[in-house]
């Protein structure tokens, strides 16, 4: 199989914070009615998921137009990852994806920034073999985002912090040495166990191959790995993943111990989770 990823050039969200500010003089009533629009054109969230409720758009623009800003942090990069293929302790792996059916693409991914901040989304077309390996593998994206802290009307200390997602630099792949999910001691409450290769009576071992197709539409937050360790809140992102992929896996596992597979149950969909007894 040829190896291709093929991506658009992104497309970039104003977020409630830009959106508002562009709006000048404006009453708040019109910039409420005006924003309201926007999101939902712009395929945001509107405030009830975000636990807002009443008149939401109003008090989102009143909120903005009296806000203070505390601290300008800069601009940061950062990964986010979409994807992980985990090879079992000792064993060997190899992963190739396609993208599937009709739809035309592979993944769809869009980084928000949270704290009324803008965003970044894009298209990929995936095709590629990645070849045999013996360490767990991460793909996603490496992301340039702006930082700031802001006070709401007569506060003195950070009411929220923005993240403005500026770009997207690269596609990125990681090698996890070692992998946070496939090393840890105990086994999570959020991953879920299915048919276990039992191959400690087995010196041989098995070469074991499978077909998983992933159709999924799903988001969540995450906080940001950025050296604030003065702010009490943490900068995030909110990531929405929708995948049509074609992957199969394929994993060289050695005789004398017992693999098991395991899938989270919170998060979104995606490839095993390995542990080595």
């Amino acid at each position: 199989m040829s190896n291709e990823a093929r991506t658009d050039l992104g497309e970039r969200i104003a977020g409630v914070a830009e959106f508002v500010e562009q709006q000048g003089d404006d009453d708040d009533a019109h910039v409420a009615d005006a924003l309201a629009e926007h999101m939902e054109d712009a395929g945001l969230d509107a405030p009830a998921k975000r636990g807002m409720v009443g008149d939401a758009y109003r008090e989102i623009v009143r909120r903005i137009r009296g806000r203070r800003l505390l601290e300008d942090l800069g601009e940061h990069e950062f990964s986010v990852d979409w994807l992980g293929f985990h090879v079992p302790q000792g064993a060997k792996g190899q992963l190739k994806i396609t993208t599937a059916g009709t739809v035309g693409y592979g993944v769809k991914l869009e980084v928000l920034g949270l704290g009324f901040g803008s965003g970044c989304r894009r298209t990929l077309t995936v095709n590629e073999d990645f070849r045999e390996r013996t360490q767990c593998l991460s793909l996603g994206q490496r992301v340039r985002a702006h930082v700031r802290s802001y006070a709401d009307r007569g506060k003195t200390n950070a009411s929220y912090v923005q993240v403005d997602v500026l770009a997207v630099l690269a596609d990125e792949r990681r090698a996890l040495d070692p992998c946070p999910d496939c090393a840890a001691a105990d086994e999570p409450y959020d991953l879920e166990p299915g048919a276990a290769h039992d191959l400690r009576g087995d010196p041989v071992g098995q070469v074991y191959q499978e077909s998983i197709k992933l159709e999924d539409d799903s988001s969540v937050d995450i906080g940001l790995p950025l050296p604030f360790s003065a702010l009490k809140i943490k900068p995030s992102v909110s990531i929405k993943r929708s995948v049509q992929l074609e992957c199969t896996v394929k994993y060289d596992l050695p005789g004398g111990h017992l693999y098991t597979p395991y899938l989270r149950t919170d998060g979104w969909k995606g490839l095993p989770i390995w542990r080595r007894t």
